[in-house]
């Protein structure tokens, strides 16, 4: 997946990655969960070529901040022989917070990932299962299914297929896609599935429990985010109208007994602390909002 917090481009992150891959074996050591979370994210780069890319992109982003924060300081002679200490305390504050996120930033991409996989995956085993039920292969199944647009789910079965192709036996190349996938229903339903086919049973069968399975999980999630929801638009309520109509009372209230008088400033004040609040509250209700694919 495309990595948007890194400022430098991913194919020169790569290579300097590769150039100093020693460096970042070094470094990798002290993060050994960031090699699977580079695999499952399905970043096009190792552990250690993406810890070298992550430090080069924080000293990058440092740097920038460093010329920005000086030349304006000795332009302007804000501080007059501190310029260095001015401009490289935010520098190095940046460089270490950037890389820090970065480190921890193919962790939320495997998660964000397993999410888009799983907003397709039904629809997915749906057509694979409608096709070996009319008499098609697994193999020929999986590779109509790939040809199909179910997103990331037919991405991943589309390796499948060029690895079968180029001589892989489907059950280990479904293997390999059970270990590099970051969603947990995905790796569970083909775990099942190469399990049918080395024991013979039937793949429809696995197929259908395994749709079951998704469906009745599909369902408790929107249930919980029903249940999330009902509170979640009391508080926007409360703070659209209720809070900024007591707020204004009470300072009615004060002004007439104190005699002092509540300027234009303060009611500008209130609200936009009431509206930056509901708009928080918007995006942390979408961003709760399951992903489910609607036909």
């Amino acid at each position: 997946m495309r990595i948007y917090a890194m400022i430098l481009p991913q194919r020169v992150a790569k290579d300097v990655g590769r150039m100093f891959e020693g460096l970042g074996r070094s470094l990798s050591d002290f993060t050994p969960e960031l090699k699977s979370d580079v695999v499952l994210a399905a970043i096009d780069m190792t552990a250690e070529e993406y810890m070298v890319a992550s430090l080069a992109s924080a000293l990058t982003l440092g740097v920038f901040m460093f010329v920005c924060t000086y030349l304006p300081l000795v332009a302007l002679v804000l501080a007059p022989g501190n310029e260095l200490t001015f401009a490289a305390i935010p520098s190095l504050l940046v460089t270490v917070m950037d890389f820090l996120i970065l480190i921890r930033y193919p962790r939320i991409l495997a998660v964000k990932r397993a999410e888009l996989v799983e907003k397709d995956l039904i629809y997915g085993l749906k057509e694979l299962l409608l096709n070996i039920s009319a008499g098609l292969t697994l193999f020929e199944s999986i590779k109509r299914v790939s040809e199909s647009d179910h997103g990331l789910f037919s991405d991943d079965l589309k390796r499948v297929v060029e690895d079968t192709n180029q001589g892989t036996p489907l059950d280990e190349a479904l293997e390999d896609l059970a270990l590099r996938t970051s969603s947990d229903y995905m790796r569970n339903a083909l775990w099942q599935t190469v399990n049918a086919v080395k024991a013979g049973t039937s793949i429809k069968e696995a197929l259908s429990g395994i749709i079951d399975s998704l469906i009745r999980e599909q369902n408790r999630k929107i249930r919980n985010y029903i249940q999330e929801l009902n509170v979640l638009s009391m508080v926007y309520m409360l703070f659209a109208v209720a809070v900024p109509t007591i707020i204004t009372t009470v300072l009615v209230v004060l002004t007439s007994l104190m005699g002092a008088g509540v300027t234009e400033e303060v009611y500008v004040m209130v609200i936009g602390i009431c509206v930056t609040i509901q708009i928080i509250l918007v995006g942390f209700i979408k961003s709760r909002r399951p992903l489910i694919y609607v036909s």
